[in-house]
């Protein structure tokens, strides 16, 4: 089951912002119909891959697999982004940090980040052991 940011967000929804929280990060959503906070606690996250895909000009994604199977994917133009990118190898003890997955547009070709885990706890629901 996949899920993007737009799960948490009701209907009308205009932004979406990522906030770190001492367990975890929020994703605070507002929009006409009110905001709405969904929280996700460190300890239900299974799995992060990063990749980057170009629309229109590179955007950098990370899925983060949850423990019940389930996935939230975020991008680098979210608020907040940058603060939880600094949290991850903090707050998930092997977590590879930025600098090691990531260095930005200078000299790195389009290949250098088309998929790779940065984060694997273990076995989540539904995908078998690793």
């Amino acid at each position: 089951m996949t899920h993007t940011a737009t799960r948490f967000a009701p209907r009308g929804a205009d932004t979406f912002r990522i906030q770190p929280t001492a367990s975890g990060f929020d994703i605070v959503t507002s929009g006409a119909h009110g905001s709405h906070t969904t929280a996700v606690h460190w300890s239900e996250v299974a799995r992060i891959d990063a990749y980057q895909r170009d629309q229109f000009r590179k955007n950098v994604f990370l899925v983060l697999q949850l423990k019940d199977g389930s996935r939230v994917e975020l991008n680098e133009d979210l608020p907040g982004w940058s603060d939880l990118v600094a949290e991850l190898p903090k707050a998930l003890p092997g977590c590879l940090a930025r600098g090691d997955w990531w260095r930005g547009s200078a000299g790195q070709s389009e290949a250098d980040l088309n998929w790779r885990t940065i984060y694997y706890r273990y076995s989540i629901s539904g995908m078998g052991s690793r």
